[in-house]
């Protein structure tokens, strides 16, 4: 409720705000002022909104430098931490496969040695064999002489050729070395790019940081991480193809000891299939291995030919127009500075999940321009035109922090000037609403000044009925009377007078009215009709104002609630439209309900403990308003019965006889009777 102590605070925060901003407060001129414009206007506190330019200006000024270098600075040493640790980890993984290949290159060059010369003839036997030919050549040659057609034809079988078990042996054999060599080989390089991926980074500037996130993303971009997996899966293949090969040579020399050893290796292979598929089958199995990383567009060529240009480009670094390695990472940061610290900021939420996190992205970036908050959000995977949130945003432990974020984001989004604002703009701003309302569904966070703001600068600036539906349902659940949780006079009125500023603006401009939502328009009416209920029943967290205060609230919504019948479908509309009927309908079920609360809290009995601001005071409510109610009504009445014959009784008797709260009860009966219990219209049978 409103007291002098309210109004007193209201013009104490208007100096503040024009202390804030270099001005005198009698020469403060606010960009937007909801205010009542009446002679009572010392009885209304006065509430200031500012503009696009106005947010983006207390965005930069919110926090401190002292209060965003700390921030960032936490979120650097996350980073680093991260980077630290993944580039200690490849390296001592990449020492164990490094030493695991040379042992078994030495193993397996033991095999080929003894294999390759199965390939080649022995000594003896082909000094033998040469001899055999040569006489076979020369009886030929006499054969021929004297019996041309009965030569003697040298046998093949004299010449030398493998068995193929033989060759089959040699091919596996010989892949599996080259295979285990290329791996290591692989390992070698990988373990060069990380030495380079750290060198010169040093101290804890944001400088240092920002080479650092563009030189880890730069691994990503490269597939570095994809590379270093497949080191492990080459020699696997290696030991694969050695093992079969041994298989082939043993079922060719020894059926017994082929049988031993084939079992031994089957049971093997069988392990290796079992703990691949599993993790595909059960996302629970810790059977993860490197195979798993490994993606199809991972190549190592590509960065493997790249990395050999380096010498042929350093050839070329006087040459004009051409950078070093390092003059290309500082003309890279200059240009993607913003870029960086986004990717910073993103990755060491992602990698913690730490709530703290979030309350640091936004202290550090909220007074950037470009609208960083709201690419993190996009990243993290909030607000990309879904109803979906991430599970850590909805944990009571994050909402807190999620919400500000959101909120945060979502003021950056409407600090755009309207020249600059993209096609996507009211997606990113109905969007970011949606997601705000959703985080704060549960009652954890309180609504501020701060909150009301930027909602009723969403309804100012934005034209999309879904957009400004969006606004209207977060305040009708601001100041929901029915709700158990506790409500401050200030936001009563603040929203009360959000709604007052949105309805003059739409009465003024036909095309909006137009264009509007009647879902819109009766949440706006709605909204009206709550905050008089927060008050009349009671149902703020201060003592009940004097009375002269609270008429001037009701003479407010009563001025707001005088605009409805200009918000209301016409009679032409609602016959041609069976669906607008029904529309109608979903907005009157809203409506009734609280006009009726709200007459008959007005028209209660002055008895002994009556709140003293109620009596002797008018309702908000005016014939004309019920009057052009049950016009509209009887109309969309009319439509609908038509298409729910026999299941609906006749026309509507007259109701002009009775008083304000019981044609409101009888069209609340009326409006019931095409809904079933469970809230659900009925359609026609």
């Amino acid at each position: 409720m409103l007291t002098d102590s309210d109004d007193t605070q209201s013009r104490t925060s208007t100096t503040v705000f024009a202390e804030s901003h270099g001005q005198d407060q009698a020469a403060v001129q606010p960009n937007i002022t909801i205010a009542q414009s009446s002679a009572a206007d010392s009885l209304v506190d006065q509430w200031k909104v500012p503009d696009p330019q106005g947010i983006a200006e207390e965005l930069r000024k919110e926090f401190s430098q002292q209060k965003q270098f700390t921030a960032q600075a936490e979120l650097d040493n996350v980073v680093k931490t991260f980077h630290d640790g993944t580039v200690k980890r490849w390296i001592d993984e990449l020492d164990t496969l490094l030493v695991y290949a040379g042992l078994f290159s030495a193993v397996l060059t033991a095999f080929n040695v003894e294999s390759y010369r199965l390939l080649q003839p022995d000594d003896a036997e082909s000094v033998a064999v040469a001899i055999g030919k040569q006489m076979a050549i020369q009886l030929s040659q006499l054969t021929a002489d004297y019996h041309p057609r009965g030569a003697i034809k040298v046998d093949d079988s004299l010449v030398f050729n493998p068995p193929s078990f033989v060759i089959w042996v040699n091919c596996l054999w010989f892949s599996s070395l080259v295979t285990s060599i290329a791996s290591a080989s692989i390992a070698l390089m990988i373990k060069q790019w990380l030495y380079e991926s750290s060198t010169g980074i040093s101290g804890s500037s944001r400088a240092s940081t920002q080479l650092l996130q563009y030189r880890m993303d730069s691994l990503k971009r490269w597939h570095v991480h994809g590379i270093t997996a497949m080191v492990p899966l080459l020699l696997q293949i290696a030991l694969i193809l050695f093992l079969i090969g041994l298989v082939i040579l043993l079922w060719n020399l020894h059926r017994v000891v082929a049988a031993v050893t084939s079992a031994f290796v089957g049971t093997l292979f069988l392990f290796l299939i079992t703990v691949t598929i599993t993790p595909t089958l059960c996302g629970a199995s810790r059977y993860a291995h490197a195979t798993r990383r490994v993606k199809y567009n991972d190549i190592p060529f590509a960065y493997f030919f790249w990395s050999k240009l380096q010498t042929l480009c350093d050839l070329l670094s006087h040459a004009p127009g051409y950078r070093t390695w390092e003059g290309r990472e500082r003309f890279v940061l200059r240009r993607q500075s913003a870029e960086l610290n986004n990717e910073t900021a993103i990755m060491a939420y992602t990698t913690t999940l730490d709530p703290a996190h979030l309350d640091n992205i936004r202290v550090a970036l909220a007074g950037e321009d470009g609208q960083p908050l709201l690419r993190c959000l996009n990243a993290l995977g909030v607000a990309r035109g879904t109803e979906e949130i991430p599970t850590s945003f909805m944990k009571r432990s994050a909402r807190a922090a999620a919400a500000r974020i959101v909120l945060y984001a979502l003021r950056q989004v409407l600090a755009v000037r309207p020249t600059k604002r993209a096609r996507t703009w009211e997606g990113d701003v109905r969007t970011l609403l949606n997601t705000y309302t959703t985080i704060v569904s549960d009652g954890s966070v309180k609504n501020d000044d701060t909150v009301l703001q930027t909602t009723f600068l969403v309804l100012l600036e934005t034209v999309d009925p879904h957009t400004q539906y969006a606004a209207l349902k977060y305040l009708a659940n601001a100041v929901d009377s029915e709700s158990s949780e506790s409500c401050e006079y200030s936001i009563v009125s603040h929203v009360l007078a959000v709604v007052e500023q949105w309805i003059d603006k739409q009465r003024a401009n036909q095309n909006l009215r137009d264009r509007s939502l009647l879902q819109t328009n009766t949440s706006a009416f709605n909204i009206v009709l709550q905050c008089m209920l927060r008050v009349v029943l009671d149902k703020t967290t201060v003592p009940k104002p004097e009375q002269q205060h609270f008429q001037a609230l009701c003479d407010r919504a009563r001025d707001a609630l005088s605009a409805l019948p200009d918000f209301l479908p016409d009679r032409a509309a609602l016959v041609g439209s069976a669906t607008l009927c029904n529309q109608l309908a979903y907005g009157l079920k809203l409506l009734l309900k609280p006009l009726i609360q709200l007459s008959h809290g007005m028209d209660a009995p002055h008895a002994p403990d009556t709140a003293p601001h109620i009596v002797d005071t008018p309702s908000p409510i005016t014939a004309e308003v019920v009057n052009a109610l049950e016009e509209v009504w009887d109309t969309a009445w009319a439509v609908i019965s038509e298409s729910h014959k026999p299941h609906l009784p006749p026309p509507v008797a007259p109701r002009d006889h009775l008083g304000i709260t019981r044609r409101l009860e009888e069209m609340q009966r009326e409006v019931n009777l095409l809904f079933n219990p469970f809230g659900m219209q009925l359609g026609p049978r």
